[in-house]
Order: structure tokens, then C-alpha cells, then sequence
């Protein structure tokens, strides 16, 4: 504890439009949610906190995480200490499973590590999962985990491009046939054929979405490229 009380680097304020002198406390780490008066914010941002706040409104402040005597790099370190510790536990509780559907892609993006797959031919990179292999992965599943609750409920979805809108059919089969055995889907696509989905898109389907964009629109297109229409991808 390197320093005095002070309000924690990891308290948000938030003043509530809809109540006068009412401002809402969120904590980073412990997950605290409160509403406080104005009086109570102000009293947190003084110098001297334990000469305009009470012994019991400091201890429930304390409490909740909203005041602490750790350092901003004492609290940094607890909370990448944290985090550090609840991944462990959840890879070690849960299997997650992932499907590269293709290692195909629609982009030509000259940074991209899969560039050098092209090189040993496309006898094998131009490939995309058949219904076949995706009933075997399935089973697979269940053979590396037996026990279907240790599973993690979200699959995720990789390439290569792996919402091709020629992947279409094959897409569908892997999520219909998740949704029925209970899991969702998250994404890693680039987003360019996702018109190609709109019916897919859904919560009842998929968990998220991560979508690739190179910065601000002018960087983001001197960089990506479709391999046959070579447009500008954000307008």
C-alpha cells in the first residue's frame, strides 16, 4: 500500500440524467454497482477523504472497491494478476473447440501471416470443410471431452475467411447442427460477405462477431483488398 486513501483508478462515475444530484458508481474489478449523491463523488476526489467522509462511509467505500490505498501500478498488477488466474481456471475447466473452415480468403492483405500457405499450393489451402468432416469434429469432440458440460458453449468460427459467401452452405450445416447439440458461434471474419448471412446473424445463433478494420477508413483501404474486385472495403 503505497499511498493514501484515494478514490481507485478503477472507479467510473456517472452522472444520472434522469435524477438530479445522482450519480452512479461502477467498480472495474470487484463489479460494485451503486448510486450515490454528489456529495459522496465530490468527497472522494479530496485530498483529505477521512475529514468530509464518515468511518462507516469510508468503509463501505472500501468495501466495494470504490477507495483504496493501492498504487495505480499496485492495482494494475492485481487486476493482470486476476485475469491471469481466471483464464487458467476457465482453459483448464472448459475445452473450447474452434472449426478453420478454409484456409481461403477473399483478401489479399500484404501483412497476413497465412500469406505463406499460397506457397506450398492450393491444392489443399482452396479446400473448405464438408459436412463429412464436420460430423467427424463433432465426434470428436466428444471423444477428446466426454463430458459434455465441460464443454465451452461457444465454438469459434476461423479461416482463412470463414463466412466466404461460397462457405455459405457449409456454414449453416456447423451452426444448425451446433444450435441443436446447445453451443453458439463466435466469428473472426473480415466482414466483407457477411450480406451473405443475414439470416444466420442472430443471438439465437451466435455469441460475437470479431471484425477486422485497419484503423480509419483511408489506411483501412490502402490495405485491404479484395483478390478479384479490389474496391475500397469502408465508404
Amino acid at each position: 500500500m503505497g499511498e493514501s486513501l484515494h478514490k481507485s483508478y478503477y472507479t467510473i462515475t456517472v452522472k444520472l440524467q434522469a435524477e438530479d444530484d445522482k450519480h452512479m458508481l461502477i467498480h472495474g474489478y470487484t463489479g460494485a454497482i451503486d448510486i450515490v449523491d454528489s456529495n459522496i463523488v465530490n468527497a472522494m476526489n479530496a485530498e483529505n477523504i477521512s475529514s468530509v467522509l464518515s468511518e462507516d462511509e469510508i468503509s463501505l467505500l472500501s468495501q466495494r472497491g470504490y477507495l483504496t490505498n493501492k498504487t495505480v501500478e499496485e492495482e494494475q498488477s492485481y487486476v493482470a494478476h486476476f485475469a491471469d488466474v481466471l483464464h487458467r481456471m476457465n482453459s483448464k475447466l472448459y475445452k473450447n473447440f474452434g472449426f478453420v473452415i478454409t484456409y481461403d480468403c477473399n483478401f489479399r492483405c500484404p501483412y497476413c501471416f497465412e500469406n505463406i500457405i499460397s506457397k506450398h499450393g492450393t491444392a489443399w489451402s482452396k479446400r473448405t470443410m464438408t459436412k463429412e468432416m464436420v460430423d467427424k469434429a463433432y465426434d470428436a469432440m466428444l471423444k477428446i471431452e466426454p463430458h459434455r458440460e465441460l464443454h465451452s458453449n461457444n465454438i469459434i468460427l476461423y479461416g482463412g475467411e470463414p463466412l466466404l459467401r461460397e462457405n455459405r452452405e457449409i456454414v449453416e450445416y456447423i451452426i444448425k447442427k451446433g444450435h441443436n447439440l446447445g453451443y453458439k458461434f463466435k466469428a473472426i471474419t473480415n466482414g466483407y460477405d457477411l450480406n451473405y448471412y443475414s439470416d444466420l446473424i442472430s443471438p439465437k445463433f451466435f455469441k460475437s462477431f470479431q471484425i477486422s478494420i485497419d484503423g480509419f477508413r483511408e489506411k483501412h483501404n490502402s490495405r485491404k483488398f479484395h483478390f478479384k474486385e479490389g474496391v475500397a472495403l469502408i465508404k
